[in-house]
């Protein structure tokens, strides 16, 4: 009906349905985490350009990364002391069996060392940020591009 509105008396345009539907597409720090857990850098580096462009703050992105990449490291520790499924979603997913089970194969797909360089960079992206050494957004894609883009 709004569309149709908006059109008024000529016909119903792509450049008509484009102004009036917002971009579906998830700008959001979950973007870039799942694409993460996918292994996926060059998705990783897309998400996280629009989520930036978009005004996600940079903080809260690192936070979430630094966040996800802690999970992973804690599900590969627990899957190599054979620690039944149930207390891995206790531990990593809030008891959400479906969730634990993504972590785990998320964290499959990377070396422990490769996670433990991660964090360390998270950790120093967030003080280069925090002491003014850095900025938000070229730090994030530092971190980026060092722990993903480079490991194809």
């Amino acid at each position: 009906r709004k569309l149709a509105t908006y059109a008024g008396d000529r016909s119903i345009s792509v450049e008509d349905v484009e102004a009036l539907t917002a971009d579906t597409r998830p700008a959001s720090v979950f973007a870039i985490t799942n694409a993460i857990d996918r292994r996926e850098p060059a998705v990783a580096a897309e998400a996280l350009r629009r989520a930036l462009a978009d005004g996600q703050p940079g903080l809260r992105i690192l936070a979430s990364l630094a966040g996800r990449v802690s999970d992973l490291i804690v599900a590969r520790d627990l899957v190599a002391s054979k620690t039944p499924p149930n207390e891995i979603a206790r531990r990593i997913a809030r008891g959400n069996a479906r969730m634990a089970e993504r972590i785990v194969d998320a964290a499959r797909r990377y070396r422990g060392d490769e996670l433990d360089a991660m964090l360390t960079g998270l950790f120093e992206a967030d003080l280069a940020i925090k002491t003014n050494a850095m900025a938000e957004e070229p730090a994030l894609v530092a971190w980026l591009g060092e722990h993903l883009l480079a490991r194809r």
